[in-house]
């Protein structure tokens, strides 16, 4: 007689199993969100992924005391904050800072945002200005293009699968885009394309 709790088991194993460990987390915490579970201890999955060998373990939690802002502060602990990114200029080109603020906006691709998400990461770093208002169309089309984020509806996007992996990247430090350089007159500037480049 089959026991469908462990041929489930068995099947998440095997997708699992040759998976890094920030791709078990992600998996596991979707799941978690996606069937509603309350978490049996205060541990993350995240954590689990980088304890230390012979640490103590968490204390336990009982029924839903961690919320959904209680998790997702524990995630966003291991990103850097929007100005460290400004900082260290890890993006190197327009739509990989776009990337990144849509990164940032779905919450490390957990949820869904929208175009004013993306403004408000702008306007945090301190980089908007009328002429990155005047591109945003074209750099989110560009994003879309290189199948980063994805449009489901009139005003939502959502992260996809390459667009969090090159986010990371990019947070790394592992951009592959060299910066820009600057050249020419004012007047070559003031009539340049968008600022997105391939």
């Amino acid at each position: 007689m089959d026991d469908p709790e462990l041929d489930a088991m068995s099947k998440c194993t095997e997708v699992l199993k040759d998976l890094d460990n920030e791709a078990k987390v992600r998996i596991l915490e979707y799941l978690v969100k996606r069937f509603k579970l309350a978490p049996v201890q205060q541990q993350s999955f995240q954590q689990y992924a980088y304890e230390q060998p012979n640490q103590p373990p968490a204390k336990p939690l009982l029924g839903n005391e961690m919320d959904d802002s209680a998790a997702r502060s524990t995630f966003s602990k291991t990103y850097p904050a929007i100005k460290d990114v400004v900082a260290k200029d890890l993006p190197k080109s327009e739509p990989e800072w776009l990337l990144i603020y849509c990164y940032y906006a779905s919450e490390f691709g957990e949820k869904e945002f929208k175009r004013e998400d993306i403004i408000n990461q702008y306007q945090q770093s301190r980089r908007w200005s009328n002429q990155k208002v005047k591109n945003l169309s074209y750099n989110l089309t560009s994003v879309i293009k290189r199948d980063w984020i994805k449009s489901i509806n009139d005003t939502d996007f959502i992260i996809l699968n390459d667009g969090r992996k090159y986010a990371e990247e990019i947070l790394s430090g592992n951009s592959v885009k060299r910066p820009r350089k600057t050249t020419g007159t004012k007047k070559d500037k003031k009539d340049a394309v968008p600022e997105d480049e391939s």
